[in-house]
């Protein structure tokens, strides 16, 4: 039978887990650069320190459910596995920090840390004991649980904040789970704002002496102005300065939020707003610095003789997008990004859509700030497309990049239009070169856009997932346990919140050891209905289940799944398989139509109303078990968790489930051997096969004949091959018995058919002597019978001795049948190679025996005979003699043959008759033999074949004309190989050819046959 997902193999058995000695870090979260947050972010950690590693044993085994036949061979192992531990120390940010806000494990968000130390705001994240948070100050105290454990190793971190925990759950594969915080950073500008006012990030960015670029305090310019434009705006920002970079590449990413640019002019380093109206928000107000400076005409302007003294570049239409994406850090949606976008649609309505790449500003932690910044981005870059460039003499130095001029030009037709100097380039002369932009006025401020942010689904990770439903406990058969043998099978559910449960198990109801976990309801119930017993296939009965316990479905299929078990399922101790699945009612089924009874050899029986069902699928866990615990009960605890894998029941939380061990598997059909082969090996026919696994000590019976319950058995053997020597069909199977009298083979005895005792090589000679007449010689009693073209034993007593000849019965068989008879090969048959070499021998022959008298009367000796019955087995044998003669040509002598491989020149046969009842003649009626050569292979390398061609001759000629192969070893193109005399039994010339001329070059030869 087929295994419950098509195909018959066994699921594989889980290797045992490998010791782990430390633990597994992640190139995210070990080695970074310490960080800088401002504001409030999310950020990942860097592991500062770990210890108390803890590997802990525990016997686990994976879902068995959906486990296919087969499997078998040695013992009952578990699979051990660890649970792994540590205490952990991990590294956050530069100090000091307010707190942390939020911390994620993986998906799995929880509550925060604010203010001092504490000990249980981590439990359930950092699980075990001992938890603390440091806020980097710069006089902070060690860990109190490294100094007294480790004092050596307790630092105290001044100025960095992180946070601490002892026995911190690492899982099965010691790994740190992925830890992310949300930090309530430096600089934070309110409670009620939790971003950074920019001002501040790049004044502490620019000045402090710790973590700062050491810029001088007194070359940084009057802040204010910059900073009123950013919070009369709204423009706050959360930056985490996590990689190496710059500081001005810092800057200008944090400027580009802010819609000002940073100019250095008067030995100071001055921050200054686009901003080009009056703006109040947050209590404060911004004017802007838009009063012109200077009022240039052409009075003003120098310009060279026939050059224009202003020269203006309009940006191309093309050039200026019309779409703006920001890409931001959604705060609303756990810091996930998403994108804010900006649209001029009267431009795209006339000119087409322009979409820029979009800006990833992951400082913009606010949805509304981010639309506002892009709005801004969008108009300057759509409605500032004039670029101004003039010359000045020295008394304009004054000027600075980003004063605001007018213009008056006569030529270009501006009068007095407000510019915003963008650079100013002074030459060798004193005289200074102004780029400059245009300044529509407005363009520079934005209206507020209401901008509705996706703010995700935040999910409620401890809800209580309720305890398991009744779950369906049962033995399987030894096919569906991946080799493991004994294991008890377990279908279980819960509730709508129900994620899983952890599988503990004890033999005394008080010390109880988890060996696995079970994620995801199996679809189990009852029975609603009885159900007769039946012959396999059943088309009469149907099941009728409710597995509305487990809110599951069923679902049918075609008639081939049912017969390859795909879908198979546990009804109160028979193991059946459906093709169709009709509902009938809220997780209420009619399984039926076409049910497969009794597959993997259980039991097929009646069932009734009430009894146990469970579709058999990955969801079913399976717990292996040692044949001391047959007979004995086992105390089972399922601890329930919810879908998020969080919520965990305790063992003092729920009542143990108690099972008897029966150990049902030991009676299981073994199973079937696979990979039934021959292959031939040193002279010699080897059936092979692959091992089975089984927990049970097997070994391998080989039979011989037309079916497994009438073929001879050949013998049994532990190994996974078998010599045999003649012709038929054998058939091969797992075998099993015990003291106790149970025995057990495979379910299907596996056959292949041998045509010949040995594959053939080299085939020298194959003669068949009942094909040719039987031309040989026969040596007394036996004779040759022309009727029935065969070789007989014939009478023991002369034919002179014949009292009365008309009188006789039988001539040939007169005084009973003799013994010792020969049947020689003729000398036209022996087989001559021509040198002695080692060859491969086979031999087949045909028997018979029968009585040549017609009646009771007949028999010599009526009192000496076993059997009148016309049964002969055992009192006729043959038995094969070979005689070989190496190259001096004289024969070694007879002896009795034994397949396999023999060094001679020259070969010949005789079989020798016996029967040990004189009623019963041996009948020799078929007899073949065949000589195999191994292959020989010569060859030549390098070798330099000239223009002309080049003959080699082997060094010893073979019996028959070889395969030639040719490799040119530096060919050109159109070289074609050619032979001007074929290839023979001695040699052959090889000549090479390019465009039908000889070219010379060289080869590698090899000549293969014998």
């Amino acid at each position: 039978m087929g295994g419950l997902f098509g195909g018959g193999g066994s699921a594989p058995s889980a290797p045992a887990p490998q010791r782990l000695s430390g633990v597994r870090m992640q190139s995210s979260t070990f080695g970074l650069p310490k960080q800088i947050v401002y504001g409030r972010h999310r950020i990942t950690g860097n592991i500062l320190w770990y210890g108390d590693f803890v590997a802990t044993a525990q016997t686990s085994q994976a879902a068995s459910g959906g486990k296919g036949g087969g499997g078998g061979g040695g013992g009952s192992p578990q699979v051990t596995g660890y649970q792994y531990s540590a205490s952990v120390a991990i590294g956050l940010c530069e100090g000091t920090v307010g707190g942390i806000v939020s911390i994620w494990e993986g998906k799995k968000q929880v509550n925060g840390i604010q203010g001092s130390p504490t000990t249980n705001n981590f439990k359930g994240l950092l699980a075990g004991g001992g938890q603390a948070k440091f806020t980097g100050v710069p006089g902070q105290a060690p860990w109190a649980y490294l100094s007294s454990r480790y004092p050596a190793q307790a630092l105290n971190y001044p100025g960095l904040a992180y946070i601490a925990a002892t026995k911190v759950d690492l899982g099965t594969n010691a790994q740190l789970p992925n830890y992310s915080f949300e930090m309530q950073g430096m600089a934070q500008y309110s409670t009620a704002i939790v971003d950074a006012n920019p001002r501040d990030l790049i004044y502490d960015f620019l000045t402090n002496a710790k973590h700062g670029a050491l810029f001088p305090s007194v070359q940084v310019g009057d802040t204010a102005q910059f900073s009123n434009y950013c919070v009369a705006n709204g423009i706050f920002i959360s930056a985490v300065v996590d990689a190496q970079k710059s500081a001005a590449e810092w800057i200008l990413q944090w400027l580009k939020c802010c819609n000002s640019t940073v100019v250095y002019s008067d030995g100071l380093l001055k921050f200054v707003p686009y901003g080009d109206e009056v703006v109040t928000g947050n209590g404060v107000t911004y004017t802007p610095a838009i009063a012109p400076i200077y009022d240039l005409d052409d009075d003003a302007f120098i310009a060279d003789t026939g050059s224009d003294p202003v020269t203006v570049v309009r940006k191309a239409q093309s050039d200026t997008p019309n779409s703006i994406k920001v890409e931001f850090a959604n705060r609303g949606n756990f810091y996930n990004p998403e994108l804010a976008e900006a649209l001029d649609q009267a431009n795209i309505e006339a000119y087409g859509l322009r979409p820029a790449s979009p800006e990833k500003l992951s400082e913009i932690c606010n949805a509304t700030i981010a639309r506002h910044v892009a709005q801004l981005i969008l108009q300057r870059g759509l409605y500032i497309r004039n670029h101004y460039e003039f010359r000045l003499p020295w008394k304009y130095a004054l000027l600075e990049p980003m004063d605001v001029v007018t213009l008056t030009d006569s030529a270009l037709g501006l009068n007095r239009e407000p510019v915003r100097i963008v650079s100013i380039e002074e030459d060798e002369f004193g005289l200074l070169t102004v780029s400059a932009e245009e300044l529509p006025i407005g363009v520079a401020a934005a209206a507020r856009y209401a901008q509705q942010a996706g703010s995700g689904f935040a999910a409620n990770y401890n809800v209580d997932p309720g305890n398991v439903n009744a779950p369906v406990i049962f033995e399987a058969p030894d096919l569906l346990t991946a080799g493991t043998g004994l294991e008890v099978w377990i279908a279980a559910s819960g509730g709508a919140n129900w994620g899983g449960c952890e599988v503990w198990v004890s033999r005394d109801n008080a010390t109880y050891q988890k060996v696995g976990e079970i994620h995801g309801a199996a679809r189990h119930g009852v029975l609603t209905a009885a159900i007769a017993s039946s012959s396999d296939p059943d088309r009469t009965n149907t099941l009728a289940v409710d597995i509305s316990v487990s809110t599951g479905q069923l679902t049918g299929g075609t008639q081939a799944d049912a017969d390859a078990l795909n879908t198979l399922c546990y009804v109160d101790g028979e193991l059946i398989a459906y093709q169709t699945a009709t509902l009938t009612g809220t997780g209420k089924y009619t399984l039926g139509t076409y049910l497969r009874r009794g597959a993997y050899g259980t039991t097929i029986g009646a069932h009734n109303k009430g009894g146990l069902f469970a579709r058999l699928d990955q969801a079913i866990f399976g717990y292996p078990f040692t044949a001391d615990m047959i007979g004995l009960p086992l105390y089972i605890k399922l601890l329930s968790f919810n879908q998020f894998g969080s919520a965990r029941q305790s063992l003092d939380m729920v009542q143990p489930v108690t099972y008897n061990v029966t150990g049902i598997a030991l009676k299981s059909p073994l199973p079937n051997v696979a990979g039934l082969s021959n292959a031939y090996r040193n002279g010699q026919t080897l059936l092979s096969w692959q091992p089975v696994t089984d927990f049970r000590s097997v070994d391998y019976e080989v039979r011989l004949g037309v079916n497994w319950q009438t073929a001879i058995v050949q013998g049994r053997t532990p190994l996974h091959e078998f010599v045999v020597a003649q012709s038929g069909t054998y058939w091969v199977a797992a075998h099993f018995s015990n003291a106790s009298g149970v025995t057990a083979y495979s379910a299907t005895a596996q056959s292949i058919a041998i045509g010949g005792g040995v594959l053939p090589a080299n085939i020298v000679a194959s003669v068949d002597e009942a094909v040719t007449g039987w031309r040989g010689s026969c040596t007394t009693p036996a004779f040759r019978d022309p009727v029935e073209n065969a070789v007989k034993l014939g009478g023991s007593a002369l034919f002179s001795g014949i009292p009365l000849i008309s009188a006789a019965n039988t001539v040939e068989y007169y005084g009973g049948i003799a013994t010792g008879g020969y049947y020689q090969i003729p000398v036209s048959h022996e087989i001559d190679i021509a040198t002695a070499q080692a060859c491969n021998v086979s031999v087949s022959v045909q028997a018979a025996s029968d009585t040549p008298f017609g009646s009771v009367a007949a028999i010599p000796v009526f009192s000496a005979q076993a059997s009148v019955a016309g049964n002969f087995s055992g009192k006729s044998s043959l038995a094969i003699e070979i005689d070989t003669a190496p190259n001096t040509l004289v024969w070694q002598g007879w002896r009795p043959f034994v397949p396999g491989q023999y060094v001679a020149r020259r070969f010949r046969f005789r079989v020798k008759l016996d029967s040990n009842d004189p009623s019963v003649s041996t009948i020799l009626s078929g007899m073949s033999f065949t000589v195999d050569m191994p292959d020989r292979v010569d060859t030549g390398t390098a070798l330099a074949v000239p223009a002309a061609g080049k003959a080699i001759v082997f060094v010893t000629p073979f019996q028959i004309t070889p395969n030639v192969q040719i490799t040119i070893l530096n060919p050109s193109a159109g070289d074609v190989i050619a032979f001007p005399a074929q290839p023979t039994t001695t040699g052959f010339t090889v000549q090479i050819t390019n465009a039908g001329v000889g070219v010379a070059r060289n080869i590698n030869w090899l000549a293969k046959g014998y």
